[in-house]
């Protein structure tokens, strides 16, 4: 049967078949009624495992994004103190104007309700004092999804440099 390099074997042949009988016409479609059956469970199950994961993947993206929106606003935060100092340094430098370079650094990253606090005034103080910026945002406002997670919360930052001429 197999001496011939050239035939290759088919369903037909005795191997293909159960017991080595020949299959019938009604053997083969319920062959293929069984493989049929057998793609529609597993689409079903396809079905569930998708239903059960979906909502996983869905929420640890949205969480992910959520926690990356928090780092960003907290890192926002601390440039924004960071930038004030270095304007509290500069000679001639008032309050108002640490205060207004904050304001503009938080417009340009879209904080919302944030407060600067400068101790002590710009102006009154000497040389080798330490200058503290201080700024307060709360979560819910500027977050994404932080209302539910960060609800009621503030966070802030400081930045401390000391006066020199």
């Amino acid at each position: 049967m197999y001496s011939n390099p050239t035939h290759f074997p088919s369903k037909h042949d005795p191997i293909y078949t159960r017991a080595g009988r020949s299959t019938s016409g009604s053997d083969r479609i319920s062959l293929m009624n069984i493989r049929k059956r057998k793609t529609g469970q597993r689409n079903g199950a396809a079905v569930v495992e998708l239903a059960i994961c979906l909502p996983l993947l869905v929420l640890l993206a949205v969480g992910t994004i959520s926690a990356n929106s928090m780092i960003f606003f907290k890192q926002a935060l601390k440039i924004t103190a960071y930038e004030g100092a270095r304007v509290s340094l500069i000679v001639g430098s008032s309050t108002p104007a640490v205060v207004a370079q904050c304001e503009e650094m938080l417009t340009q990253r879209r904080i919302r309700n944030a407060t600067v606090t400068v101790t002590p005034d710009v102006a009154s103080a000497a040389e080798g004092e330490i200058i503290t910026v201080t700024v307060e945002a709360p979560c819910e406002e500027n977050g994404l999804i932080a209302s539910m997670l960060f609800a009621g919360q503030v966070y802030s930052e400081s930045v401390s440099m000391m006066k020199e001429n």
